[in-house]
């Protein structure tokens, strides 16, 4: 496996993770404003599983030949182990902000290694761009 299968498979177990995050969100918020953006973002994520899975099915990236060191740098930054609490719709609401934060950089990251392949830079670009809509959509929250 390329390390750019093993990084985009990392983002599509990254994005499991959200959908049980948002799908937890769901069962324990009261409020139906919270429940509605739990709902809606954790379909948007499945989207992002279903768009990474078929970029790595097809195998779009086969022939790239890439610098190892920048997406090992990459992977690395993007998996650290962040332990929090979720115990608290607060909690996780302030967790999403953070994991959707990480994965705008991440794929902000990976589109820049790939300013030449552009269906790679289009892909991770609009991914990057969809996390920053929903970290926003978590800060409104909050406000």
């Amino acid at each position: 496996m390329s390390l750019l299968s093993e990084i985009v498979n990392i983002a599509i177990l990254k994005e499991k993770e959200a959908v049980k995050l948002y799908q937890k969100l769901y069962n324990e918020a009261k409020a139906a404003e919270v429940k509605q953006l739990a709902a809606s973002l954790q379909k948007m994520e499945e989207e992002h599983i279903n768009r990474l899975t078929y970029f790595l099915q097809n195998n779009e990236f086969k022939n790239l030949h890439m610098q190892g060191g920048e997406l090992e740098k990459i992977k690395n930054n993007y998996t650290e182990n962040e332990k929090s609490k979720e115990d608290k719709v607060q909690d996780m609401i302030k967790k999403a902000i953070s994991e959707e934060d990480k994965a705008a950089v991440f794929y902000e990251n990976i589109a820049a290694t790939f300013s030449s392949y552009k269906a790679a830079q289009s892909l991770f670009s609009r991914l990057a761009a969809e996390e920053r809509e929903h970290k926003a959509m978590f800060e409104q929250l909050l406000a």
